[in-house]
């Protein structure tokens, strides 16, 4: 048996185990280390208390206590080779020097067994680590004091990226395996944080440990901290919008020279400095363009050129415009809004939508229409992702709305707000007393006002006030008054029912509606006739905006139509649906060919030489494309363009890729 008292040397090597040796080198050397050993390669020289000297072959290793990093090898490796984990393995195989026989040289040790596929299955002696090292045993009996202190000012990095998605392993060392940077972080027992074996970039090590040991110990039960703003509600300091703003210039340089991939983590490293509670929308932007420069999206054919840079750029314009307003909730996207109460209004509710994100939010919007002004409002009831999971949109959609009655029995009834609590983004307080109003709400009474469209040339007027930085998250919407409407369609290739709506103009809108919702298509198509009005959501799709239709008002034999709020079963699918789709693709007409459009060739070709150039001292291809700017009439862009040229700056870049942006965005 080992002797009661320990060395430094034979702390480290029990508590570096197969998971501890993989992370600081790789499964292959590892098994090819475990090889040697088995084969009778390794041959221990002499092994003190803090050094030990191992041949391996033809190669010597001084193993130090330190660690296997301070450690040395006379092979021309770099950094933790096989033949240093050949010698720890040996070390591990080999009995301790007080239980050989007096007068037994370590060389003489005979060499050790064959070493398991696992060495170390079960952790070491924790008692013997416990008393050589002062860091706690294993991270998750870590102080928060000492991880605060460990991480200092990058603390709130540290439990920022502790919440992201995470994968914990325990079949040996606790390791933490982080999915948005890739980070790995390896906890050998007994090394505490100095001693973890962390994999990813250098710059990231200390963040990536100490979120890696507060989510250790959130999985064994501790919640994690918070992280205080100083700055309370006023969002984000411009300290960290500097940060931001070089994090992107840095990323379109690289851009610029072909390495899109290593801007990646300093994207993602601001990313989770600007905190979601503080300002989602920047953190989304900056998370999304991470992912974004880090997969293999950035080489894909159908994307655009200068598509990128265009990314990039409308994250400085939000950056910069937060900068100038940071308490804006329409540029921040703060979840949490504040509602000043008005004068009175009356509002009529039009249409409801249950929803839930990929990410787990869920929650429904009900849709009021002004009386007055034709203007849309929502007012939304969600969860965030994980929270409350005994929240129902069904069963809150049975509730009464503002103590009067369920949202169902209100639709289409007039309702007066003695004080409307409205939000900056036009949102309604569910919060704040109601009244019944003067009785039904005619949806006629919106025509030629607000958002209500008879003539579908009039959705662009819609769509450009929904553009630019304060779009806000939710879809444009809008009301549509067809002339004529054609019978519901089922395709199923998309397993989604389209309907055609023509206008005054004879002009065709298709629009969609989820398969799970199409309650009684014979009935639908019987009706069609019958159709006055519709609520859509104008979705992004590949080829424009896609309308979603969410209720319909139907004409009827009274004075006022009635509405109808879409909730739907399934289509049919299985060989009825591959028939459908067969007969559909033998009668399709061909799409039709779209002629080259002049203006966003230049656009397309100009986005694409400032993507090039960005950075770099001249920017040659942008100034040859400067006279086409002037024959095309883009006065502004042309300022833009020549300030560029003289000054190919990141920031100048932004600029001029935004101004290219939205123009192309306002030719879609």
């Amino acid at each position: 048996m080992r002797t009661p008292a320990a060395t430094p040397l034979e702390a480290l090597v029990a508590a570096l185990d197969e998971t501890a040796l993989t992370a600081h080198a790789s499964r292959g050397l590892f098994i090819r280390a475990s090889r040697d050993v088995e084969a009778g390669k390794v041959a221990i020289r002499t092994r003190g208390t803090d050094t030990a000297t191992i041949a391996v072959e033809e190669v010597t290793v001084e193993l130090s206590a330190r660690g296997l990093k301070a450690s040395r090898c006379t092979c021309p490796a770099v950094g933790v080779c096989r033949h240093m984990l050949a010698a720890v393995l040996a070390l591990h195989a080999a009995p301790a020097p007080g239980d050989t026989a007096p007068g037994v040289s370590e060389a003489a040790i005979p060499q050790p067994a064959p070493v398991p596929a696992r060495p170390a299955e079960s952790p070491p002696d924790r008692a013997l680590a416990a008393v050589l090292l002062a860091d706690p045993v294993s991270p998750v009996e870590f102080d928060l004091d000492a991880l605060r202190a460990f991480a200092g000012e990058q603390w709130p990095q540290a439990v920022a990226l502790a919440a992201t998605s995470v994968d914990i392993r325990r079949d040996g060392s606790p390791s933490v395996r982080f999915g948005e940077t890739g980070d790995r972080v390896v906890f050998p027992w007994g090394l505490g944080l100095t001693g973890a074996v962390h994999k990813g970039k250098p710059s990231r090590r200390r963040v990536a440990v100490v979120a890696a040991a507060l989510v250790l110990r959130q999985d064994s039960g501790a919640p994690l901290p918070e992280v205080l703003n100083a700055t309370g509600p006023a969002g984000v300091t411009p300290e960290l919008l500097d940060r931001v703003v070089d994090a992107l210039c840095a990323a379109a340089t690289l851009l610029a020279a072909g390495s899109p991939r290593s801007a990646c983590g300093r994207l993602f490293s601001v990313a989770i400095m600007a905190r979601t509670e503080d300002a989602p929308q920047l953190a989304s932007q900056l998370r999304a363009l991470a992912r974004r420069l880090d997969t293999d999206a950035s080489d894909d054919i159908a994307e655009r050129p200068g598509q990128r840079l265009a990314a990039l750029a409308e994250t400085y314009a939000l950056a910069e415009a937060i900068r100038a307003n940071p308490t804006d909730p329409l540029l921040t996207g703060v979840l949490a809004r504040s509602y000043v109460r008005g004068e009175a209004r009356d509002v009529a509710l039009i249409g409801a939508e249950h929803w839930r994100t990929p990410a787990g939010a869920r929650g429904m919007t009900l849709v009021f229409a002004d009386v007055a002004t034709g203007r849309l409002h929502r007012a939304v009831e969600a969860r965030g992702p994980g929270i409350d999971l005994a929240f129902s949109e069904t069963e809150v959609y049975r509730q009464p709305l503002w103590r009067l009655a369920t949202p169902a029995q209100l639709m289409g009834s007039t309702l007066t707000l003695p004080e409307a609590a409205i939000a900056p983004d036009g949102a309604l307080g569910l919060n704040q007393s109601a009244r019944p109003g003067a009785g039904p709400f005619d949806i006629r009474t919106l025509l030629g006002r607000g958002s209500a469209v008879s003539a579908w040339s009039d959705l662009d007027r819609i769509l450009r006030e929904s553009r630019g930085l304060r779009r806000g998250v939710a879809e444009p919407m809008a009301v549509l008054f067809p002339t004529h409407v054609a019978a519901p369609d089922f395709d199923a290739h998309d397993q989604t029912w389209r309907w055609d709506w023509r206008d005054a103009g004879d002009v065709a809108l298709t629009l969609y509606f989820p398969a799970h919702i199409a309650d009684d298509p014979a009935a639908l198509r019987r009706h069609s006739s019958n159709i006055l009005a519709g609520l859509v959501a104008l979705r992004p799709g590949a080829d424009g905006p896609r309308p979603c239709l969410l209720s319909l008002w139907v004409k009827s034999n009274a004075t006022r139509p009635f509405p109808l709020q879409l909730d739907f079963p399934r289509a049919p699918a299985g060989w009825r649906a591959i028939a459908d789709l067969m007969k559909r693709r033998m009668s399709a007409r061909p799409p039709p060919v779209r002629s080259i459009d002049p203006l966003r060739r230049f656009l397309d070709r100009m986005l694409e030489a400032v993507a090039d150039e960005a950075g770099a001292r001249h920017a040659p291809v942008t100034a040859s494309l400067r006279p086409e700017a002037t024959t095309l009439g883009l006065t502004r862009l042309e300022r833009l363009i020549s300030t560029f040229v003289a000054t190919p700056t990141p920031t100048h870049a932004f600029r001029l890729a935004y101004a290219l942006s939205v123009t192309r965005e306002a030719l879609d």
